[in-house]
């Protein structure tokens, strides 16, 4: 695996982590969420395996449901 490859693993594995969270915290599902995104459970699965995934819009709407610091958005996004 390539350092871009780990990078880019490394990324999504916090962001599920994020999203996990946010789930437990606010008491919805991954249904829900998926609803909030304005986009299918089967999408929101997909797109949880690769972050680059996530269209500017959906990702920015996680962002702000997540409560997510500049810090935090930009050290998964860059």
């Amino acid at each position: 695996m390539s350092k871009a490859e780990k990078i880019k693993a490394e990324k999504t594995k916090e962001l599920k982590a994020l999203i996990a969270g946010y789930l437990i915290r606010s008491g919805y599902n991954k249904e829900d969420l998926a609803l909030q995104l304005n986009i299918s459970l089967a999408s929101l699965y997909n797109k949880m395996k690769d972050i680059d995934k996530f269209t500017f819009k959906e990702i920015t709407t996680l962002f702000s449901l997540l409560k997510l610091d500049d810090e935090t958005k930009l050290k998964l996004v860059a």
